[in-house]
């Protein structure tokens, strides 16, 4: 880190211009979710103007949106010629401003995904075997959650045009790094895939081993798994010669007949309710066989490295702290062992100064079978835990994450529940040269994050949140995000800073006011005095063991909070992608809250000197 001071600035304010006051509606529109409308405007401007407002969120809504239309059974084909020209552009204008700028978000893949299936409904084969090539070279795998599925486009393309070799390499590299993978409903179809493939391919031997492997997968599509059994059983022509068969083992044929047998009875009883508790009753035992166990080889392979492997494709920085206290339980479990935890390098920060890992970057060739022990978190366990038990959600992830690790029993009971972030001595004197550089040393400091990754936690009034606080205390805006609206007096921003510089300064706030995102997560390793502001998960859960931490929320007026959706799901109440849960919690309240974490945290103090009373 350098000894250069952060760039803290107070910004200047100044009125929109028109261009800007269009890019503004533009933005609140797509945050709304509102498609149809945010499409309609970008088709009114003039092609030389539409770059100018190509933000990743306006662009995926205009997709959107065009989407919509060519879905509509009522389009006739001169409208849909139309419409999917326009697509095009919008496509083409999204990869190349992308290009243009080194960043590749997950809407631009998401696109291409999309653009992929309208080519393909045009039979336009070459052309979507193109895009799925493109949105691979451009870093699609890097999205665990759309780059499998754009694999897997690619490789029915490739059937499609009668490649069914290349289509069978495509499919076998994606499941052979299932590290990679977030969406379970992505590895049911890719085996189902496979087996084709396999079978084009005269490969019959894997064919009969994936279809095993279609039956050990959990995912909650009956008729797959239905499917599957069916496969099983016609292919070694009835149940008598598959318990038979001398290829599959004692668990292979118990796995099969468990299924079968209940899939088969849910089909046949008569009452609804019934035959339900029957397909739940093979999803469990589906559920116990994948995830009973804490690793997954390859076939017929042998561990060479002695380690422990722990994988995850994906953030977020919150995760990633919390899954801290589990690593390190493990750790002291097997103190011999070293812990390999193979994630994307762009998260290596979270993590320096941290002994209890070695990191590995996992885009690149990592072999989980090699290794001794393997923990496969990129199948997340807690968004699986929380998806099932939600909305009364009871465990926290610091403790799903540990026991997805296999930390269990007294090495649960035992663990040290705090998340660990070192904040290096370096960092601390640069921290307090920026602050210097502002005179905030000496003074008391609230640091607020503004904006969270996923909009939906957003707080929409927060820009009230921080002019009230402003009043109060000197307020430092924490994030990596560039400032979109009109400053405000005296407030202090921070712009272009990267991770460990932004969780540099907030470690010397004195109280943070915090969604639920990164900071929050943060003050609990720091042990920092927080405000946390939640709505749609909840911060009792998720600041269960942050014991300064102060949660907010409005749950005595609306009982739906929490609810536990995520981005994709809109809000039960408005069909919107924000959460209106959040507007409700009052200013006032915040800043209540703010003074008594502050008065807590200072006890010698009466009043917190530049702390209004």
């Amino acid at each position: 880190m350098g000894s250069d001071p952060a760039n803290i600035s107070i910004a200047a304010s100044g009125g929109l211009s028109l261009a800007g006051a269009r890019h503004a509606q533009l933005r609140e529109l797509a945050f709304y979710g509102h498609r149809e409308h945010v499409r309609a405007l970008f088709e009114s401007l003039p092609p030389a103007e539409r770059g100018s407002h190509s933000t990743p969120e306006i662009l995926r809504r205009v997709v959107e949106g065009s989407l919509a239309r060519l879905r509509s059974p009522s389009a006739v084909s001169a409208e849909l010629v139309q419409e999917r020209e326009f697509l095009g552009s919008v496509v083409e204008l999204f990869v190349s401003n992308s290009c243009a700028r080194q960043l590749f978000p997950k809407e631009m893949f998401h696109t291409l995904h999309d653009w992929s299936e309208q080519l393909l409904l045009a039979s336009r084969l070459t052309d979507a075997q193109q895009a799925c090539t493109l949105a691979l070279a451009l870093g699609a795998k890097t999205h665990p959650e759309i780059g499998p599925w754009i694999q897997l486009r690619l490789a029915r393309t490739q059937m499609l045009l009668g490649d069914f070799e290349s289509a069978y390499a495509t499919l076998m590299g994606t499941y052979a790094r299932l590290d990679r993978v977030a969406d379970r409903n992505a590895v049911a179809a890719l085996l189902d895939a496979l087996c084709t493939a396999s079978l084009q391919t005269r490969r019959g031997s894997i064919f009969k081993r994936l279809l095993v492997e279609r039956l050990r997968v959990f995912h909650a599509n009956v008729d797959e798994r239905r499917a599957a059994v069916q496969l099983m059983h016609r292919v070694h022509r009835g149940a008598r010669r598959l318990l038979a068969a001398h290829d599959l083992s004692p668990g292979d044929k118990l796995l099969w007949l468990t299924q079968w047998v209940l899939h088969g009875a849910a089909r046949r009883v008569g009452v609804r309710g019934a035959a339900r508790v029957l397909e739940r009753s093979a999803l469990a035992s589906a559920y116990l066989c994948q995830y009973g166990v804490s690793r997954r080889r390859g076939w017929g392979s042998a561990p060479r490295i002695d380690a422990t492997l722990v994988t995850r494709a994906m953030g977020g920085i919150g995760d990633l702290l919390m899954m801290t206290p589990g690593l390190r339980a493990l750790k002291a479990m097997q103190p011999k062992r070293p812990i390999v935890l193979a994630i994307p390098s762009r998260f290596f920060p979270v993590f320096e100064g941290n002994d209890d890992v070695e990191l590995l970057d996992i885009d690149s060739d990592v072999e989980p079978a090699a290794y001794t022990q393997w923990f496969n978190l990129t199948d997340c366990p807690a968004a699986r835990v929380e998806n099932m038990t939600a909305p009364r959600v009871k465990a926290n992830r610091i403790e799903l994450f540990a026991r997805a690790l296999g930390v269990r029993r007294s090495a649960l009971k035992a663990m040290d529940r705090r998340p660990r972030y070192v904040v290096s001595d370096e960092e601390r004197r640069w921290r307090d040269l920026s602050f210097a550089q502002v005179r905030l040393d000496g003074a008391v400091v609230i640091g607020v994050q503004r904006h969270t990754d996923e909009a939906y936690r957003d707080v929409p009034h927060m820009h009230r949140i921080i002019e009230a606080l402003a009043r109060e205390a000197r307020v430092l805006v924490l994030g990596d995000r560039p400032q979109t609206e009109e400053a405000l007096p005296g407030v202090l921003y921070t712009n272009g800073l990267d991770l460990r510089k932004s969780f540099a300064l907030a470690s010397g706030c004195d109280v943070l006011v915090t969604p639920d995102s990164a900071f929050f997560h943060l003050s609990g390793a720091l042990d920092l005095p927080c405000v946390g502001l939640f709505g749609p998960t909840d911060g009792r859960v998720r600041g269960h063991d942050y014991p300064r931490s102060r949660v907010l929320d409005v749950r005595r007026q609306f009982p739906c909070v929490p609810c536990w959706r995520n981005e994709i799901i809109p809000c039960a109440l408005t069909g919107l992608r924000p959460s209106p849960c959040l507007g409700h919690i009052e200013v006032t309240e915040v800043v209540r809250a703010v003074r008594e974490r502050l008065l807590a945290n200072r006890p010698c103090t009466s009043p917190a000197e530049g702390l209004s009373t």
